[in-house]
């Protein structure tokens, strides 16, 4: 009898250890979900900005022209002042993305290529299955922050996969994901607009977007394509992410479809000191490495 009261005792214990320990993360997420919108929607302009020129000039550069505008013609296109195109360009340069030189102007670095130009490689073999595996522990508690919607022009990228026009109006859907109360994943979801009219009232208390898509505009998910590039966080991502800038992440880059066509395209910053990704190869014929 006196044995079953302490293990009953530490029964007890160990489920408040368990309330307690859920309690912090949540209240933790929570916190950390509040920094993170009041760091995306409270930004400063040029940061903005430097996110619009990189993604204009440096992510689509195919590496065979290094030409950058010059400060006037980035305050027309961007209706910005001097002060914020000098800040976002000096963004660029501590990056390495472009340099400066008096008598010839800003060009972009000329071994510089886009993520989307590296790593091009032949199809060699099937991939049956693709794990994601938590490092630090196997089973963390898993949570999202609520997604931030808005409405933005889709870039030549977006607008191939979600064939629409350059510069259409797509709805973004910008979120992160936790474990354990550390950010793991920045994920950004794009979707047409005719696909999904009414999005922004449904997505208050977004769990899974699949599943939202298919309930409410019987849109079913078929199959995607995802592309893995290595990459390293910048300034924004290093703050969203909480990693010092230059840790190197995993950007996802994937466009499923439904039975209506594109069902969206998304963006993800992985930390890879959190998330390993595992793929299983089944050999058809072609050449192993």
């Amino acid at each position: 009898l006196k044995t079953n009261g302490i293990e009953m005792y530490l029964k007890d214990i160990l489920l408040y250890l368990t309330f307690a320990k859920n309690f912090y993360i949540i209240r933790t997420i929570k916190a950390n979900y509040h920094s993170v919108k009041r760091r995306i929607l409270h930004m400063p302009k040029y940061i903005d900005i430097y996110q619009q020129i990189k993604k204009d000039y440096i992510n689509n550069n195919s590496g065979d022209d290094t030409r950058f505008p010059s400060e006037y013609e980035l305050m027309e296109k961007y209706s910005s002042s001097r002060t914020t195109i000098r800040h976002a360009m000096q963004m660029l340069r501590d990056q390495g993305l472009i340099v400066s030189r008096r008598g010839c102007g800003t060009e972009i670095i000329a071994n510089f290529k886009s993520d989307a130009q590296k790593g091009q490689g032949a199809r060699i073999s099937e991939i049956s299955n693709i794990y994601f595996n938590f490092v630090k522990s196997p089973t963390p508690v898993l949570s999202s922050s609520e997604p931030l919607v808005d409405i933005v022009p889709a870039d030549e990228e977006e607008a191939k996969a979600l064939e629409v026009e350059i510069g259409e109006g797509i709805y973004r859907i910008r979120w992160l994901h936790f474990a354990d109360g550390i950010p793991y994943l920045y994920l950004t979801n794009f979707i047409r607009l005719d696909f999904a009219p009414d999005l922004p009232l449904h997505t208050s208390h977004l769990v899974a977007l699949y599943p939202l898509l298919e309930k409410h505009w019987g849109l079913v998910f078929l199959d995607a394509e995802e592309i893995f590039t290595p990459s390293v966080s910048d300034f924004i991502s290093s703050r969203l992410l909480e990693i010092p800038e230059g840790t190197p992440i995993m950007l996802l880059r994937r466009t499923a479809r439904c039975q209506k066509g594109p069902l969206e395209f998304s963006r993800s910053l992985l930390r890879s000191d959190l998330m390993q990704i595992s793929a299983r190869l089944v050999n058809t014929g072609g050449v192993m490495f």
